[in-house]
Parts: C-alpha cells; structure tokens; sequence
C-alpha cells in the first residue's frame, strides 16, 4: 500500500477501516454513511480498493443500490450481475447481512442527486447468455428503454423498472441471432403499450423496423440508429443524444466487452 506514491502522482487518497474485513466485528451505520460522504467527496474516476474484494465490493454495491434507489432485492440482482464473492461467500463474513441492513437503513443524503438525472444501468445475463442488458430513462419524463434484454431475466427487469418509478416505452434488440434470445415478446405481453424495435434488415417480427439514421426518443432523450452489419446483417447501434447525455454507443455483438455483447 503505497500511500506515498499514490499522492505524489497527484491522487487523492482516502484510507477508511471495516473491521479486519468483517472478521473483527460487523460495521456500523456510521461506517456506511462514512463510506458514502467519502464517495461522494472524491474526484473520478474514482478506484476502490480491498485484499480481498469484499470490503470495496460492498462499498460499490452500497453506493450503487442507494444512488439509484435500490431495494434489498435489486440491490441483491445487482451483486449477482457483478459476481460479488460475498453474496453467496460462506466464509467471507456478514457482509452480505450488513449491506442489505444498509440498505435499508443507511441515508443518502450525502450523495449529489444531479448524478443522477439520467438513468443508465448495465446489467448482466450470468445465467447463460453472458448478454448485458442496458436500462435507459429519461428522469424528468420517467420513460424508458430496454437494449437487448434476455428471456429468462424478464423478472429483474421489470421489477428495476417499477421500483424505480419507470415507464417502459420501448424494447430494443441490437439483432437476432441464435444464440441471443430476447424477452420482448413476452414483456409485451405483460406491459401493454410497450413497442419492440429491431432493424429492418434483421428479418425479425417487431413493432418498428429502423433503418440507418432512424431515432427513437424518449422524454429528453433518443437513440439514433447506426446501421453496423457484419456479426449479423442486420446488426444496429445506437447513439445516445440528448442534453448533458453520458457519451455511448449501445453496440450489441458488433463490438464485445469482455468477450460478451
């Protein structure tokens, strides 16, 4: 631990202690507001930082969860997606107890509420398909869009959606491939109203076909359609426009992460 060397390169560093890893004791309230005052205080890009993973793991996991509004079952969907050791970790200590007590219990008054005028939340398919999903909303309208979500992790989704206050409006697939089997079908199913987008090259069945160039808006917001042919031929990015938007191209398996699409 190079605290030295760390500020010399013109870093702010901040040393914060949980209890010997949860091994000594579990942490209080106080240690979790501490943690999120000191969150919200430091520059980014910001690097959390234990031995072992679980410490800062839960640190982000609580940022993350009251930030955004998470309850104890979301905020437990989202340890999932990020394959936190400590969630299923039988010897790691009460981590997993603590953190969902904080959740519930700990305030977010420290964090700055203008981070989060726009919603994005990547979210992960550990089940099988190793697809990210993306939630995007517009805060001030409460509209929505799903990119690429999967069958089989309609529940998640949909449950983000109405705990966040959410109106879904659009389902949108990057493409249709074999091994990439979306859930809009049956999400319509269950929120009438919502509308299923896909290219119009992609030989797909969908509510609206784009074509290169074709925006979809929602709220403040709108994706513009980039035609990207190659994985598929009718393979679609989309560009995120709109006011102080966070700069990204939703780029399905055009361009991987990781390894995944």
């Amino acid at each position: 631990f190079h605290a030295k060397e760390i500020r010399a390169a013109g870093c702010e560093l901040e040393n914060m202690h949980l209890l010997g890893g949860f091994s000594g004791g579990v942490p209080t309230t106080e240690h979790a507001e501490a943690i999120l005052a000191a969150m919200a205080r430091l520059p980014r890009p910001l690097m959390l930082q234990c031995t072992s993973g679980n410490r800062s793991g839960a640190a982000l996991l609580l940022w993350l969860a009251k930030s955004t509004g998470r309850s104890v079952e979301t905020a437990a969907l989202l340890a999932q997606d990020m394959e936190l050791k400590f969630y299923k970790c039988t010897s790691c200590g009460p981590v997993w107890e603590w953190l969902s007590q904080q959740v519930e219990q700990t305030s977010a008054a420290a964090i700055p509420q203008e981070r989060n005028k726009f919603v994005v939340e990547q979210l992960f398919d550990n089940q099988g398909s190793s697809t990210f999903t993306y939630l995007l909303a517009c805060s001030d309208t409460e509209e929505a869009v799903l990119i690429d979500p999967v069958l089989g992790m309609e529940e998640r989704d949909l449950t983000l959606l109405t705990e966040r206050g959410l109106k879904l409006k659009y389902i949108v697939n990057t493409h249709c491939h074999a091994d990439h089997v979306t859930s809009g079908g049956l999400i319509k199913k269950l929120r009438p109203g919502v509308k299923t987008v896909i290219s119009k090259d992609s030989g797909a069945v969908a509510d609206i076909h784009l074509a290169d160039k074709d925006t979809l808006e929602f709220g403040r917001y709108s994706l513009e359609a980039m035609a990207t042919p190659g994985h598929t031929p009718g393979c679609m990015s989309f560009v995120l426009r709109g006011p102080g938007e966070p700069k990204a191209v939703f780029t399905g398996d055009a361009l991987l992460i990781r390894g995944c699409g």
